[in-house]
């Protein structure tokens, strides 16, 4: 069970880090060279997908906890 659980987090990670550089990259007018090449680019920019997974992650646990009270 917990093959399966790490394994579906791996790619949900995996998912949201491909879309979120996907629409910020553009957005920012970033290259690819320039994501890697620069330190403070990188971190401004793959700092949104992990607000986006904190919050997911916070309100899958409240959901949860909610129904175990149910």
């Amino acid at each position: 069970m917990s093959l399966i659980a790490s394994l579906l987090s791996f790619l949900v990670l995996a998912i949201v880090e491909f879309v979120c550089l996907s629409l910020l990259m553009p957005v920012f007018g970033v290259t690819p060279e320039t994501l890697f090449s620069n330190l403070v680019i990188r971190i401004a920019i793959t700092e949104p997908q992990v607000f986006l997974m904190f919050i997911s992650a916070y309100l899958l646990n409240k959901l949860i906890q909610k129904r175990q009270y149910e």
